[in-house]
């Protein structure tokens, strides 16, 4: 994957950010299933629960760009996001990857309820098991899944700039400049 360039989208309209965030995030991801190679970040970050800011920024190169821009345009036009110039990525010594945090889906409340389902269907019970705790400021965006027609919650955190698998059909799991 190539990530010459970069390509900011400010949100225009605070109420509904985490919405804009989880259709940019879907975006990226419907790019990059048919080949693109977007990387996502979120420059306001902040460990607040739910708070990616108003600034997503995605990175690649300028054809992948020019393309992730055009498809979604309509939110431009609609005066929900303002999309800037592609622009080459500025030398810097900070990195940051934001990656796909899979515990909350592993082990939350409908984990629970499998197992529970699970041992009646065997006729036994689980008297001690309960959810585990999840972390209370984990990031999150609802898109939407394409192989079951409902809504997914994709849980995000951030982690230094270390390598990480998984993810990287959504933009996540790849070391990113931070600036």
């Amino acid at each position: 994957m190539s990530h010459s360039h970069y390509i900011d989208i400010m949100l225009r309209e605070a109420t509904v950010a985490h919405d804009l965030h989880a259709r940019l995030l879907h975006c990226v991801h419907m790019k990059n299933a048919v080949g693109a190679g977007i990387a996502c970040a979120w420059p306001d970050w902040d460990e607040k629960h739910g708070e990616f800011g108003l600034l997503f920024r995605a990175f690649g190169n300028e054809t992948e760009l020019e393309d992730f821009a055009k498809s979604i345009a309509p939110l431009a036009q609609a005066n929900l996001i303002r999309i800037d110039p592609i622009m080459l990525v500025p030398a810097t010594t900070t990195y940051v990857t934001f990656v796909r945090n899979r515990y909350p889906d592993k082990n939350g409340e409908s984990r629970r309820k499998r197992m529970e389902r699970r041992a009646a269907s065997q006729g036994r019970t689980i008297q001690s098991m309960t959810a585990r705790e999840i972390d209370t400021t984990c990031h999150y965006l609802n898109v939407p899944s394409k192989s079951f027609g409902g809504m997914i919650r994709i849980h995000i955190r951030r982690i230094g700039s270390q390598d990480y698998t998984g993810g990287k059909a959504y933009g996540l799991g790849v070391t990113v400049p931070h600036f």
